[in-house]
């Protein structure tokens, strides 16, 4: 029996889904990391979900395997959770990046408390220390970590302080019993040879620029109200976003124009500063760019949504 009109586009939708989730046997990925890299991050306390999109991927994967190489931290690690934002299993060279913006919905959630008085900022710094030279002996629970620091204030601005240093990088947090669905965990200090480098990723709207290209890379077509409740991120500043990839293409041509003259000994049939190439391959860059994002969402767009339920 032939297949409606919305069938066929409900159907062309999946088939672009699966494959661009890697669900596909063609595009099914060979590692955990990869398989990051096709999901997205996915969220990991008190959850067995991160197991369940790490099978439909990997089939053969064993949950051992999934929560080994999180706590090996070598190619993926979780990264914690701050303020409404639960802890993820991400690749380890995006690290910095979850980080950050793990940091700024914390940060966004303190300064109005220590703004109004409600918290010290400067006590809990200290606590913050004094957690520091507790870990310097070996990893410790929550608990452990409550017994010894002696600051008055530490009942209230304890957690606080383990947050911020877990989100800051400067303290790895990790399941006690090795497993990522798991709710208790040890912290332990960082080296300082192995902590993110949180400030190489930029200036704030650098950061918002990086997510936003993520988040489309790997779920699609989104709305700007989408992306910014995944990323923590301000409507305005993702539409700012915008106008900076477009400002750097601006700017990069006159460095192109200077950096040309080093080329001339290597160009045939054109000159250094030929105008047509100037304006024409920023052109298709951008026109690439934006078709990226246009035809799937187009494409989707097409489906009637309430035939797409009726078929399914």
């Amino acid at each position: 029996m032939p297949m409606t009109k919305s069938e066929e586009g409900l159907a062309r939708l999946r088939g672009w889904w699966f494959r661009r989730q890697g669900l596909t046997p063609h595009t099914s990925a060979k590692t955990v990391a990869d398989c990051l890299r096709q999901t997205g991050w996915l969220a990991t306390v008190g959850s067995t979900g991160v197991y369940l999109s790490m099978r439909a991927r990997l089939p053969r994967i064993s949950r051992e395997t999934i929560d080994r190489a999180a706590m090996d931290g070598v190619d993926v690690i979780e990264v914690p959770g701050a303020h409404a934002r639960p802890a993820v299993l991400v690749p380890r060279d995006e690290m910095a990046l979850a980080l950050r913006l793990h940091w700024a919905s914390y940060a966004k959630h303190a300064a109005p408390l220590f703004a109004s008085g409600q918290y010290s900022e400067t006590a809990l710094k200290a606590i913050a220390s004094q957690v520091c030279r507790v870990l310097d002996e070996g990893p410790l629970s929550t608990a452990d970590i409550r017994a010894v620091v002696t600051h008055p204030e530490a009942g209230e601005l304890l957690t606080g302080a383990l947050i911020d240093l877990a989100v800051r990088g400067i303290v790895r947090r990790h399941p006690a019993d090795g497993r990522l669905d798991s709710s208790k965990y040890l912290y332990e200090l960082r080296h300082p040879d192995d902590r993110p480098d949180l400030d190489a990723e930029g200036d704030a709207a650098t950061v918002m620029l990086k997510a936003t290209r993520l988040f489309l890379q790997r779920y699609g077509p989104a709305a700007v109200d989408e992306i910014a409740d995944w990323g923590g991120l301000t409507k305005g500043s993702i539409r700012k976003g915008g106008s900076i990839r477009l400002a750097e293409v601006h700017c990069t041509r006159p460095m192109a124009w200077a950096g040309s003259v080093r080329l001339a000994a290597h160009l045939f049939g054109v000159t250094t500063h030929d105008p047509v190439t100037f304006t024409m391959v920023p052109l298709i860059l951008l026109s690439i760019g934006t078709l990226t994002c246009y035809l799937p969402a187009r494409r989707a767009a097409r489906i009637d949504p309430v035939s797409a339920l009726k078929a399914e």
